[in-house]
């Protein structure tokens, strides 16, 4: 900003969040399972995932996306688009699960990267259930 009463300008740098919770967990028969991600995104640093209160030792996928399509799926609202689906992954006794990948080079600043963790669980009116979706922004 210009100060034009004679004093220093200075910039006013937006440094929002990296990680956004956006809702949308379906949990009808166990505890809400909770997706988190910590890591800059900046190219080859380690991105970690973790989930917690989740279904106990069940498989599940993550899907992400570069858009959110908000859509209708298995009794829940799928939160990303599906641009993406990492299936093999399992809970803990404990309903917890932790992974890391190492974010790749060359992915353009200011990208919107859309999370949502899916479980197969078998109790479930519709056999599956889903964390919250996460969005991720990079620097």
């Amino acid at each position: 900003f210009a100060n034009m009463l004679g004093g220093d300008d200075f910039i006013y740098r937006n440094r929002g969040r990296t990680w956004k919770d956006m809702g949308f967990a379906y949990y009808p028969t166990s505890s809400t399972p909770r997706l988190m991600g910590s890591g800059t995104l900046a190219p080859s640093t380690m991105t970690t995932y973790d989930v917690v209160t989740g279904p106990t030792v069940t498989s599940g996928f993550l899907v992400a996306g570069l858009n959110t399509i908000f859509a209708p799926f298995k009794g829940g609202t799928m939160v990303p688009s599906p641009d993406i689906v990492i299936p093999g992954f399992q809970t803990t006794g404990a309903g917890t699960l932790n992974f890391s990948i190492m974010f790749p080079a060359g992915v353009p600043a200011g990208l919107n990267i859309f999370h949502q963790m899916w479980f197969m669980v078998p109790a479930s009116p519709t056999g599956f259930i889903s964390s919250n979706g996460l969005s991720a922004l990079t620097p």
